[in-house]
């Protein structure tokens, strides 16, 4: 006989489950989302699974079989959990694997030629030969006249086969894969363009709505303003020495794993022990340093998401060294949360979940 669970989730699978997958360096996370007219959006599940292998640096060797395998395993574990036939997924790349171009469009230029200028600036500026790229932009962009210029996102067409394979490995479709980065700014624009759910985020009327995201990775913080005419100020900053999280870890005599499950159920005590404050003060002395190379300007507000956003203390320590309002951005702001959907109520513990949930909102404009 069926968990109530299980029959609970096929019962929103009919109404087109939309799967959010996030392959990131320390594990996986998962996002299952289903939408009513009349209800919005309803959260279905949340979970984590960790990878076992950890990367040495910021950015791990996905290529290698031994990873392949790894992730294709945990997330075999995650839709076993989430017992449902779902089969099609949205899954992220990561930040670092992606180029940004900004190329120019001159005036006057159309059909044809402007592909072909375009073409002619992806092909001189890109890291690697254009025929090893996949490449995306906003069609909208090259259809207005008044439109000075166009973003070109790209990355190794062999990245995004591998993704495709983790997924087929799990016995799922990839409809899409988006950055990681782009799809925790989605989900952050989902609560800035609704004033009720901004309001109840902001908690006081008088914080500005942030204009900026920062993403705090394993060993990596990375930022993306929320306009895309902002982009050009986008950055990212490795954190040297040992992650954030084994830093935890080493001072709570635990592993990894024990440290997020720990700050997601809201009793990790270790952030407010001596080792616990120089992490939060180096993750906050990291993100004033990236504010500043991206010419933030103080008196703003920026989000944070990614799990590290949920360490006590750490958005004052942010506000204190950037002068910028800080907010740990909750990306199922104003979603019906189903009860068995795994999700912690602990504040701030869902900003971990902020990629997927933007990768299960793809193509969606939010709704």
């Amino acid at each position: 006989m069926p968990s109530f669970i299980s029959a609970r989730v096929r019962a929103y699978a009919a109404s087109r489950l939309r799967l959010g997958i996030d392959v990131g360096a320390s594990g996986l996370r998962l996002v299952a989302l289903a939408h009513d007219r009349r209800q919005g959006w309803t959260v279905v599940h949340c979970a984590h699974a960790a990878l076992s292998a950890r990367p040495s640096t910021a950015l791990p060797d996905e290529d290698s079989d031994a990873h392949a395998a790894d992730a294709a395993g945990a997330l075999r574990r995650l839709l076993a959990a989430l017992g449902c036939g779902a089969r099609q997924a949205v899954l992220a790349l990561p930040w670092a694997r992606i180029q940004l171009l900004r190329l120019e469009r001159p005036a006057g230029l159309s059909g044809g030629a402007l592909a072909a200028h375009l073409l002619a600036q992806a092909r001189a500026r890109l890291d690697y030969p254009l025929d090893l790229a996949c490449t995306d932009f906003d069609e909208r962009a090259v259809s207005r006249p008044e439109a000075a210029d166009l973003w070109l996102v790209a990355a190794r067409r062999a990245l995004l086969m591998d993704r495709i394979a983790l997924a087929a490995a799990a016995g799922l479709d990839a409809v899409a894969v988006d950055g990681d980065v782009f799809a925790a700014c989605r989900a952050a624009e989902r609560v800035c363009r609704d004033p009720q759910l901004w309001t109840a985020a902001a908690a006081a009327a008088s914080v500005p709505v942030p204009s900026v995201l920062v993403d705090l990775g394993w060993r990596e913080i990375r930022l993306l303003p929320l306009a895309e005419a902002e982009w050009g100020r986008s950055g990212s900053q490795a954190l040297p020495g040992p992650a954030w999280l084994e830093r935890l870890a080493q001072a709570g005599h635990c592993t990894t794993d024990e440290v997020a499950q720990r700050i997601e159920a809201g009793d990790w005590r270790s952030a407010e022990s001596v080792a616990g404050q120089q992490v939060v003060h180096d993750l906050a002395a990291a993100i004033a340093a990236l504010l500043a190379a991206s010419a933030v300007p103080s008196g703003g507000a920026v989000w944070l998401s990614g799990a590290a956003a949920a360490l006590p203390l750490l958005p004052s320590a942010v506000e204190a060294a950037t002068g910028c309002r800080c907010r740990v951005l909750d990306p199922f702001a104003g979603m019906t949360v189903a009860a068995q959907a795994g999700l912690s109520r602990v504040p701030g513990a869902s900003a971990a979940y902020a990629v997927a949930c933007g990768l299960a909102l793809h193509g969606t404009r939010g709704a």
